[in-house]
């Protein structure tokens, strides 16, 4: 949270497309490290003051640094994140930052439950 994405990734508007799966700490479990990380991010984007950013779990810090990053570029960013953005407490918080900001989340998929099957290949004899 505390680096600078440009000195990661330098010329926005040179990459079309930033990805991740950030961690997801729910906000009552986060460590004070983490809490002041959150502040931090948030503390970048004027949107978000005045905002009740102190209720967002950690991974929202995440959204808050790719506005900060991508503001004013064709950059594009894309996460796995939970479902927890966008219902209750953290929605009521987030949606008024994202769209003062002028970004917008254009595409979400609904939970869903995960199924894997793992199949054993048979082991070749040559």
């Amino acid at each position: 949270m505390r680096l600078d994405w440009n000195d990661l990734i330098p010329n926005p508007d040179e990459l079309t497309i930033v990805f991740g799966n950030p961690p997801f700490v729910a906000m009552y479990k986060m460590s004070a490290e983490q809490q002041a990380d959150r502040g931090y991010a948030f503390g970048l984007i004027p949107e978000a003051k005045g905002e009740r950013t102190g209720r967002l779990d950690y991974v929202a810090s995440w959204y808050a640094k790719s506005i900060e990053y991508a503001r004013g570029s064709r950059a594009r960013i894309a996460f796995v994140s939970t479902n927890s953005l966008a219902q209750g407490d953290s929605a009521r918080a987030l949606d008024p930052i994202i769209r003062r900001a002028n970004f917008e989340i254009t595409f979400a998929h609904s939970t869903f439950k995960w199924t894997m099957r793992l199949a054993a290949k048979p082991l070749s004899t040559a």
